[in-house]
């Protein structure tokens, strides 16, 4: 016989939500970023996935215990009467624009890389074709939930280093393409590459030192028709380097090349009563299975200081807070804590970076106007074959 639910069980089952319906496109991306997450959250049910790999789609969803619809390709799914409550997109950014209309036109809610086009009127186009269609674009900056980042922002705060002097966010990518993407990484063209790490850098600067006010910048392109074997080979290869001024810091963003295995993230706080160094040791979008580390020096000594026992798993919280906040702004129980206007002023520090390389000068922000990419990359081929 079987027994019937207790009145404490019936009233749970009916204050909890039912789990939304959630549609992923790419499995590769969508494992590696909320894999863990999304076999822990009870609020999401994914019915449907979408991938020209259906037998990998179809492992996955196994992995997940979940039975979804899958669609080699999303034109498929725009085609199809399945309905959703969300979608995750963990795309290419030459990709997002074309998914992200065809989202809104659906009235889809999206959870999306950030930006949503290479150039600022894309970025824009995309962002107002969501607006009026009433569709909830999210934007994902996922350090914002991060722990262990937001555990630095509060040592920061308190006042640990003294006042500061000097800020440094260093973001190193293997020289290996398969090590990038085995990390999270989508953008194999590295300009586009560049662009989506730089802001996911400056957001995170204004998170912690608030709006910024100019920037000056010297940025390479490395986009693969202007690769060159000898620069391939070396050690270490810079391929920007922002000076972003805000109210009371400059900071200093870099982004290099290295033979490392893995992506790092590693800032440096110096203030004047210590310094602290945070070794993120994270893949470039989530983080690897290993641990951050985060030394305090002061004195002539150093301190590590015990920030890998707070959060058990770096990987899952970041992604189970992301997920959970989006999904509570789907039901419309949360306000969104990043909208599509972070994205266009991360974007406006970005894209000053290469009006700065281009004219040799400190460019205020807000922008107000675009990059002239064509005469930069030609200006940056001409001077190659020049010195080559």
């Amino acid at each position: 016989m079987t027994p019937h639910p207790s009145p404490e069980t019936t009233a749970q089952s009916a204050s909890r939500p039912a789990s939304l319906r959630v549609g992923v496109v790419g499995v590769l991306s969508a494992r590696i970023r909320y894999g863990s997450a999304l076999a822990s959250l009870p609020s999401a049910a994914i019915t449907v996935i979408i991938d020209p790999d259906v037998r990998l789609a179809r492992s996955w969803a196994r992995q997940l215990g979940a039975k979804p619809e899958i669609f080699p390709s999303f034109s498929e799914f725009l085609a199809s009467e399945a309905e959703l409550d969300a979608m995750l997109l963990p795309i290419p950014m030459l990709l997002r624009q074309g998914h992200i209309r065809g989202c809104a036109e659906r009235g889809i809610p999206m959870l999306c890389e950030a930006p949503f086009g290479y150039s600022l009127k894309a970025n824009e186009a995309t962002t107002q074709f969501a607006a009026d269609h009433n569709a909830l674009l999210f934007p994902t900056f996922p350090r914002r939930f991060d722990p262990y980042h937001n555990e630095v922002g509060r040592l920061l705060e308190s006042n640990l280093v003294g006042a500061l002097r000097q800020v440094r966010c260093e973001w190193g990518i293997p020289l290996d393409e398969a090590a990038v993407l085995e990390n999270g990484v989508d953008d194999v063209d590295e300009d586009l590459l560049v662009q989506n790490l730089l802001c996911q850098s400056v957001d995170l600067a204004r998170t912690w030192f608030g709006e910024a006010y100019t920037v000056s910048a010297d940025v390479t392109p490395l986009r693969p028709e202007n690769r060159n074997e000898k620069a391939r080979k070396r050690t270490e290869e810079g391929i920007a380097t922002l000076i972003v001024s805000h109210e009371k810091i400059q900071v200093t963003h870099t982004v290099a090349r290295t033979r490392s295995s893995y992506p790092s993230e590693r800032y440096t706080f110096t203030g004047a009563q210590g310094q602290l160094e945070f070794i993120a040791r994270a893949g470039v979008h989530y983080s690897s299975a290993n641990a951050p580390a985060l030394y305090h020096h002061s004195h002539g000594q150093t301190e590590v200081l015990p920030i890998d026992t707070l959060f058990p798993d770096m990987t899952e919280e970041r992604a189970f807070s992301l997920l959970t906040h989006f999904l509570g702004c789907v039901r419309g129980q949360e306000t969104p804590h990043l909208t599509p206007a972070d994205v266009r002023t991360a974007m406006d520090t970005v894209h000053a970076a290469y009006i700065s390389t281009l004219e040799n000068s400190k460019v205020v922000l807000p922008l107000h106007r675009a990059p002239d990419f064509e005469t930069f990359f030609r200006r940056f081929e001409t001077t190659r074959q020049l010195t080559s």
